[in-house]
C-alpha cells in the first residue's frame, strides 16, 4: 500500500476532487421530480424562472409580472448563459446548472486540500479535503 506522503500532491488533490464530485453529480442527475421532492431548494427555481423570464423579454421577474432583484448577479449571468443554450428538453439547463454547481463545489474540496497541505502536509489535507468531499450536509447544500 502506498503512503500518502509518497504520492504526488496533484494526484491526491485530484482524488479529493473526484471523491467530492461523485456524490454531487449523482444527486444533480436525479430526475427533476425527485430533485423537487427531496433536494432542490426553492431558491434555485427563483434563478431558473428569472433567467427564463429575462431571456424571453419579461425582465428580471420570477412570475413575469413583478420585478425582482433578490439574486446574485454573477450566478444569474451563469444561469442566463446556460438557459440561452439551444435545447429541446426544458430540464437540460437545470441539469447543466446543477452539474456546474457540483463541479465548482468539488473544486472547493481540492482547494481545501491544497490549503491545508501547505501548512500541515498530506495527511491532514486528505482528512480535511476528504471530510468536506463526503460530508452530507455540504453535499446537499452544494447541489
Amino acid at each position: 500500500m502506498t503512503d500518502s506522503a509518497s504520492l504526488k500532491p496533484w494526484k491526491l488533490c485530484v482524488l479529493v476532487i473526484v471523491l467530492a464530485l461523485l456524490p454531487r453529480a449523482a444527486i444533480a442527475l436525479q430526475p427533476i421530480p425527485v430533485q423537487l421532492d427531496k433536494m432542490l431548494p426553492d431558491d434555485a427555481y427563483y434563478y431558473f424562472l428569472t433567467a427564463e423570464n429575462i431571456l424571453t423579454g419579461a425582465g428580471p421577474s420570477v412570475d413575469g409580472l413583478n420585478m425582482s432583484n433578490g439574486w446574485h448577479p454573477l450566478w444569474m449571468l451563469v444561469n442566463l448563459g446556460i438557459f440561452a443554450l439551444p435545447t429541446s428538453d426544458p430540464n437540460t439547463p437545470i441539469y447543466l446548472i446543477l452539474l456546474l454547481g457540483a463541479l465548482l463545489d468539488s473544486l472547493v474540496a481540492g482547494l481545501l486540500f491544497l490549503g491545508v497541505r501547505r501548512f500541515l502536509g498530506n495527511g491532514p489535507a486528505l482528512i480535511g479535503g476528504g471530510f468536506y468531499a463526503i460530508n452530507h450536509m455540504v453535499i446537499f447544500q452544494s447541489v
